[in-house]
């Protein structure tokens, strides 16, 4: 891992500020539930951010180089059909709902500005994704925390699972966290430096995912674990040249330190049973209440969610909805109030994009997909050849999350606009439109 501060001498000369500019818009933009607890609290933190980027802005204008044209296309055309979604919102649900559904859909859009402006070489890059991963599992303790202190209210979480409360993190929503738990896992797990720390930090990811009661957060806890010990084969991906002790101790030590604090806390053994039990594994301790199995939470989400979804775009639109969808009000009230929904929610983001704004939108989805597959693998591949090492674990640890990201697409949506997902999501479409010649450039002291 690369810390946010550079060898150079004196401490203000040592620290990045452009990456703790970046971590400090990402951290405005991911803790707007605190608007639930007070307005006045959080327009500041917002504010400031949006204002310290504006100001940046003058000073030094975002660049585009010829290898970042056709990312750069890809979301003019992303943002085309949004502002198309908004106009067709107009038309079904009030103006509010539409203006409301346009918000929360491009919410999260300053974290690509942040990393367009202030990643200058790659030692910003990677100091700027380790700070965040270290601040979404810092923000997401505050699962455990509820489970020792009491609910905070104003996150208005009353899910229950097993007969367990499940609390929502000052970062997002139960399903928030069990989704992102994989991505920044594999951050920590590949690019921050060994140490306690890094042991530390895994662990608090582990444990919130677990506390969580997210069935997702198992799979997505696994996929980056999976998906390193199967890349580790391949030289150009491989993150361990030889018997790697020190992470297996340290991961070892993180499993015993989850084990410990099940037994010693019998309400984390609780939860950790319960989520067994969503997997089949019988327990007397843990009876699933208000809950379904892994086998059917799968099958809803691939075959019934979605024709559901399409028999509310028929409804609304017609035969001609699938080509031109039906407007945010499709995605039920996770862009759009209560009484503008028009759609259960998909909990599938491949049909909430067709559902939101047709086929061609999915396709543009489809195409940011697989030219960030080809961006990632050829630098993966330069950076094999040319010997850059630090910049293969980077682009090898981007190939993992686009794994994660890529295996939650067909069981949940909000990963373009639920700040937690948007985060990756974004900055994958900084990755394609930042020049390789900046994403790859070495830091000059």
């Amino acid at each position: 891992m690369t810390m946010v501060l550079s060898p150079s001498r004196g401490v203000l000369s040592r620290i990045d500020w452009d990456a703790l500019k970046i971590i400090f818009v990402c951290a405005a933009v991911a803790l707007n539930s605190l608007a639930k607890l007070s307005p006045v609290l959080y327009a500041p933190l917002l504010g400031g951010a949006l204002l310290i980027m504006a100001v940046d802005l003058f000073r030094r204008p975002l660049r585009l180089e010829a290898d970042g044209i056709a990312g750069a296309a890809l979301l003019l055309a992303y943002l085309f059909f949004a502002l198309l979604s908004f106009t067709m919102s107009l038309t079904n649900i009030s103006p509010v709902g539409a203006m409301v559904g346009l918000g929360r859909f491009l919410f999260a859009f300053p974290i690509l500005v942040a990393f367009l402006l202030y990643v200058r070489d790659f030692q910003t890059l990677l100091a700027a994704v380790v700070g965040v991963a270290i601040f979404m599992a810092i923000g997401n303790l505050s699962v455990p925390w509820q489970m020792m202190f009491g609910e905070m209210k104003w996150l208005g979480s009353d899910y229950k699972r097993g007969g367990f409360d499940r609390y929502a993190s000052v970062l997002g929503n139960v399903t928030a966290i069990g989704i992102s738990a994989g991505f920044y896992f594999a951050i920590i797990l590949i690019l921050m430096r060994p140490g306690l720390l890094k042991m530390l930090v895994g662990l608090a990811i582990v444990v919130a995912a677990i506390a969580s009661l997210s069935k997702a957060a198992i799979f997505n806890l696994a996929i980056p674990v999976v998906t390193l010990v199967g890349l580790n084969f391949l030289p150009r991906f491989r993150v361990f040249q030889k018997f790697p002790f020190r992470a297996m101790a340290g991961f070892t030590l993180m499993v015993i330190g989850v084990i410990c604090i099940a037994i010693l806390v019998p309400s984390v053994r609780g939860r950790v049973l319960v989520s067994l039990a969503s997997f089949g594994v019988s327990s007397q301790e843990a009876v699933l209440v208000d809950d379904v199995d892994v086998g059917t939470s799968f099958h809803e989400r691939l075959f019934q969610h979605p024709a559901k979804v399409f028999f509310n775009l028929d409804r609304v639109e017609g035969p001609t909805g699938h080509l031109t969808g039906g407007g945010f009000g499709m995605s039920s009230t996770a862009l759009v109030p209560q009484p503008d929904e028009l759609s259960i929610m998909a909990h599938n983001q491949l049909v909430e994009f067709w559902a939101l704004g047709g086929v061609f939108y999915l396709l543009v989805f489809l195409a940011f997909l697989a030219m960030v597959a080809v961006r990632l693998l050829t630098l993966v591949g330069y950076c094999h050849r040319m010997g850059l090492h630090q910049q293969r674990l980077f682009f090898t640890c981007m190939v993992v999350v686009m794994a994660s990201y890529v295996a939650n697409l067909p069981f949940a949506n909000g990963l373009t606009y639920q700040p937690t997902q948007a985060l990756i999501f974004w900055l994958f479409f900084a990755l394609l439109i930042l020049p390789r010649s900046i994403l790859l450039k070495e830091r000059q002291d």
